[in-house]
């Protein structure tokens, strides 16, 4: 999969945070290390993905931007509001969840399905049949 950056780019500017910076009149640039964690990250996912989208902590998403977010339909996320798996605000008709909710939704989902996986892994050894389906993980 390829990125927003190439990965020449991407190394380029990471060599040119982790240097000495310095402004158009040659003085030089501090960056609190905070702010650089951040564009670290961001060239990161930028270099790993095609899509990355930013939001502040505390911007609120309509049902279709975590729809789109999270990969699936206005309804699914429509009932993950009503059954309290993601918080939300206003009316039935013009819910806004939390950016920070939908990005704690997802730590959530990661966790359960690496969980899952490992329970899985934990079922399968060398005396198991090739063909043998294991029985759900939910």
């Amino acid at each position: 999969m390829t990125g927003a950056l190439a990965h020449d780019q991407a190394a380029a500017l990471r060599d040119a945070l982790n240097g000495d910076l310095r402004a158009g009149d040659g003085a030089p640039i501090g960056i609190p290390p905070a702010a650089r964690a951040v564009l670290m990250r961001a060239l990161d996912v930028m270099e790993s993905s095609p899509d990355a989208v930013i939001f502040p902590a505390d911007d609120l998403l309509s049902t279709g931007q975590v729809a789109e977010i999270l990969g699936v339909s206005r309804t699914t996320v429509t009932r993950l509001v009503d059954k309290g798996e993601l918080r939300a605000s206003g009316s039935a008709v013009h819910r806004r969840i939390p950016a920070v909710e939908v990005r704690r939704y997802q730590e959530q989902r990661r966790r359960a399905r690496n969980r899952a996986v490992h329970a899985l892994a934990q079922d399968i050894d060398d005396q198991m049949p090739a063909d043998y389906l294991p029985g759900r993980t939910r």
